[in-house]
């Protein structure tokens, strides 16, 4: 039985060492401690540890090795390698680890040769090259050019104008045998990256933003290779290969520069990080980001994921069993969100100094980690999922490095060369932030790389559901209850912990305030989570297979105002309520006004007795006199006529809002009595601008 094994790259020299934790029983079967040869890059695994590929020696060649012995099985490439001389610049295993993908700079002598072939897959178990394409240009967005499903049956290559699918089904059954042509291809003109889905069965694409065209996110099925049969004659349009070029779903993302895809473990369900390298707005120096969710349950679909807080999406990451997903969005302090895996928002972390979100590797383990590495403090919390409450905290200043622990219990923070020169080394914490191990390395030495060494499960030590420290912390407990005193816990706990509170100005204290410089939310469980309509925050999208997925976002506080004061969304705020009221009372007023002055005069009249005579009926609204014999040019005419008319077409315009039921006030009333005058005025002026004219 095995265990955990930590691997320490140093100046000084690299080196795979067996780890337990110090209350750990020692175990005879434990892995022995392991050298290995010096390395330019760091050091890759293979998916059960087994096998550990690097960059080695002066002619920079690639060489798998054992992680139990630390023997050499098998090397290639490099500038002695006759077939294709180039230094090796970057390797990637595939998921089975039974090739290993190597792509060599070309030499000054080579750059001009098409045919010369420096991306290229070898065999580990002999080192054979199985096949080989040129490469020109490498970029990190696209990388690695070959992907395989996680059987290993499927390959997939990124050419600049489509997507390569190979049968890497060898002879017997033996992969990789990707050396013969591509049996299928996708037309995806100027892809900037693609991902193929564990399973193998659909692959996603991404084509960034022209000068005139929007970019675009898309979701192929990858054919099934015709096993068992003759492959097709090539000819010359596409070598044989079918052609297939409509996607399952596709959407438009405006903004977009490059993306980051995650495909869950059993690969029904697709993050895609889109972003920019310029902010528009102006609001962020580091550009602008995006999260879309695909999914492949029932109808294929690719929808914005519209989040409560604006700002950068952060992080994104699947759990072990992939059915829900993380992610740290929002400007500082970021906020964190648990999705299911149908991005249906289910629980809330709340907001925190964080941008980075890492799951447990174990699909046993629940455990989630958010911190803030980089320019942020280095804060680290750990939930857990199921129970929805953080279980650990602690402080990683300075990491540059991290990761969990196989077993998903452990938590590495390192400190490494060229990131920092000085405090180089790594701590190792519990998962309920308890240090385990604190290194650091002497002066003039330097830690390079620092990670644990994958390991699968069944390699892993038994361990009981209860850590030892917790009996032995109950056994203390009970031996001290036992003499009448409180035990270690009990008694710090009965210490009161002196009160420390943030600074306030004297005229401020006793009173809350008015806002925060920052926007802060507790944690809790999501409730407003909602699928809303066709939008996707406006960038376009395909009809029915696009879907904007938002929940409630928090009232925000503005400042200077009180929460009395804030306006309810769609409503007014206390000032605007208090003018509106102000308004209607005067209204009332003039209204009871009016019908008290006519009662008055009337019982006026009636108490003298005198028999007023019946009141004529008021003079129509008098219009001002145009002297149109007076105006002796046309311009006077015209200036005139054009200042009547637009008196005239008000008045028709008050016409029409009676006819369609609309209350006029008294001065409207009387406007609207003018109408005849104003008429008669145009008619007069258009016949005085005629006999000028003649």
């Amino acid at each position: 039985m095995g265990g955990l094994r930590i691997l320490l790259r140093k100046s000084t020299g690299t080196s795979i060492l067996p780890y337990r934790e110090p209350t750990d029983v020692p175990v005879s079967d434990a892995p022995a401690a392991v050298t290995l040869p010096p390395s330019t890059t760091d050091v890759i695994f293979s998916a059960d540890g087994a096998l550990a590929l690097s960059i080695e020696d002066a002619d920079c060649r690639a060489v798998v090795r054992s992680t139990a012995t630390g023997a050499e099985v098998s090397h290639f490439g490099g500038t002695a390698d006759t077939a294709a001389p180039g230094k090796v610049s970057v390797v990637a295993f595939s998921p089975s680890a039974t090739a290993v993908l190597a792509w060599c700079r070309p030499a000054q002598a080579h750059l001009s040769q098409e045919a010369f072939p420096n991306l290229c897959v070898y065999r580990v178990a002999d080192g054979a090259r199985v096949a080989a394409w040129h490469q020109k240009l490498f970029d990190r967005e696209k990388w690695p050019y070959v992907q395989w499903s996680n059987d290993e049956t499927v390959a997939a290559r990124l050419t600049k104008a489509e997507i390569c699918f190979y049968d890497t089904t060898g002879p017997e059954a033996a992969p990789p045998a990707i050396g013969k042509p591509p049996y299928a291809r996708h037309r995806v003109a100027g892809a900037g990256a693609f991902r193929i889905a564990p399973t193998g069965a659909h692959v996603a694409a991404f084509v960034p933003a022209g000068a005139s065209s929007p970019g675009r996110l898309m979701l192929f099925t990858v054919p099934t290779p015709a096993r068992g049969g003759e492959a097709p004659p090539a000819d010359e349009g596409n070598g044989g290969a079918q052609e297939a070029t409509e996607p399952l779903a596709s959407r438009s993302t405006f903004k977009a520069d490059a993306v980051e895809y995650s495909w869950n473990s059993p690969g029904t369900a697709l993050l895609a990080t889109t972003s920019t390298n310029t902010d528009t707005s102006g609001k962020s120096y580091y550009g602008e980001s995006a999260l879309y969710f695909a999914t492949l349950k029932g109808e294929p679909r690719i929808e914005r994921l519209a989040l409560p807080k604006e700002g950068p999406v952060f992080a994104a990451d699947w759990n072990a069993q992939g059915n829900s997903f993380v992610v740290v969005y929002g400007s500082t302090p970021a906020r964190a969100t648990l999705f299911t895996s149908a991005a249906k928002p289910v629980f809330d972390y709340g907001t925190g100094p964080r941008n980075t979100a890492l799951f447990a590797p174990s699909v046993v383990s629940r455990r989630l980690v958010l911190a803030g590495f980089g320019n942020l403090p280095g804060g680290v919390e750990v939930w857990d999922k199921v129970a929805a409450a953080r279980v650990g905290a602690f402080d990683t200043n300075c990491a540059t490095a991290y990761g969990w622990a196989p077993d998903g219990r452990l938590f590495l923070a390192a400190t490494t060369f060229p990131r920092l020169r000085v405090d180089n080394g790594y701590a190792i914490y519990r998962y309920d932030g308890s240090v385990v191990e604190r290194v650091a390395l002497p002066e003039g030495e330097f830690l390079l790389q620092a990670t644990f060494v994958p390991t699968l499960p069944a390699d892993l030590p038994p361990r009981p559901k209860s850590p030892d420290r917790a009996a032995a912390a109950a056994a203390s407990a009970a031996a001290a209850a036992a003499v009448g005193m409180p035990s270690a816990p009990a008694a710090a706990a009965l210490r009161p912990a002196p009160a420390v509170e943030a600074y306030r100005p004297p005229g401020m204290r006793g009173r809350a305030p008015a806002f925060k410089l920052h926007e802060t939310v507790e944690a809790g469980k999501v409730t407003g989570g909602v699928f809303g309509g066709g939008g996707g925050g406006g960038d376009g999208g395909d009809g029915a297979k696009s879907q904007t997925i938002s929940f409630a976002r928090p009232k925000r506080a503005i400042a200077g105002l009180t929460e009395e004061d804030t306006p309810a969304p769609g409503g007014m705020t206390k000032s605007q309520r208090k003018n509106a009221k102000k308004k209607e009372k005067a209204a009332r007023e003039k209204a009871a006004g009016g019908a008290v002055a006519v009662e008055a005069k009337t019982n006026g009249a009636a108490a003298s007795g005198a028999t007023a005579p019946k009141a004529a009926a008021p003079p129509p609204p008098a219009v001002a006199t145009v002297d149109v014999d007076g105006l002796a040019t046309v311009a006077e005419v015209e200036k005139k006529l054009k200042g009547v008319g637009k008196k005239l077409r008000a008045v028709d315009s008050l016409a029409a809002d009676k006819a369609a039921g609309k209350e006029l006030n008294a001065e409207q009333v009387i406007k609207l009595g003018t109408a005849a005058a104003l008429r008669d005025q145009v008619a007069a002026l258009e016949a005085r601008l005629a006999a000028l004219r003649t």
